[in-house]
């Protein structure tokens, strides 16, 4: 894998062996021919994977390796999954509630919080085929879920200074400045205050199962093969 390095070798990073991992899961596989008549044949597949990785140790005794980071980070982490987000979360109460001081605000942050992680829990995929004399149609979908993203796009757009889109401004102090030529009793606020910290937890996202099609029309030829293939991504 990539590991960063340090700057002044004139390198970002590089790829090497950094550790040992585990992994443990299934894949079944189903294969049947529905229909075979005459030239005509129908083909389908289908299949469904489960893969659960750990970390089991780390070259050089390191605590972890920060495979991508802009606020929460993605790591590889002995006993964690490869892929593991952490991050600072809100205090919360047993029932995952967050815990609110008297002037409305959280009351505290927990850091280093296992907030998720990037694998997807299963993957899934149906295949079909038709072939008729020397032409062959392919439709290919696949299916993941169970996984989490960090979206940098939400915060950077979630600082008080974006009161348009996060509404901030307002909960903080009414009747702020926003944009040119506004009428307000107070100046604009900006993102550098006490209260966007803790959020690595609110910016993190379930993510949907990711969709992808693929079909493939081909004609055989004693010679040659005449191909036309498309892609749609859906997530």
């Amino acid at each position: 894998m990539k590991k960063t390095i340090s700057y002044t070798s004139g390198f970002y990073d590089k790829v090497e062996n950094v550790g040992e991992i585990k992994n443990s899961g299934i894949e079944l596989v189903f294969d049947a021919t529905p229909v075979k008549v005459g030239n005509f044949e129908w083909n389908i597949k289908l299949t469904y994977a489960k893969n659960k990785s750990e970390v089991v140790k780390l070259q050089n005794e390191d605590d972890e390796i920060i495979l991508s980071s802009w606020g929460a980070r993605v790591v590889a982490k002995p006993g964690l999954e490869y892929g593991t987000i952490i991050g600072n979360d809100y205090a919360r109460d047993e029932s995952g509630n967050i815990l609110i001081d008297d002037n409305g605000y959280p009351s505290g942050i927990v850091q280093d919080t296992v907030l998720g992680k990037v694998q997807p829990d299963f993957t899934f995929g149906i295949s079909n085929s038709l072939t008729y004399k020397g032409f062959d149609f392919t439709a290919l979908f696949t299916f993941s879920g169970g996984n989490y993203i960090w979206d940098t796009e939400r915060a950077n757009i979630s600082f008080v200074e974006y009161g348009q889109v996060t509404a901030y401004d307002e909960k903080l102090l009414d009747n702020s400045w926003k944009k040119p030529g506004d009428n307000s009793e107070f100046a604009q606020l900006r993102w550098q205050d006490s209260y966007q910290w803790g959020w690595d937890s609110q910016i993190e996202n379930p993510e949907s199962p990711t969709k992808k099609g693929n079909w493939k029309f081909s004609e055989l030829v004693e010679r040659s093969i005449i191909m036309a293939t498309a892609d749609l991504v859906k997530a």
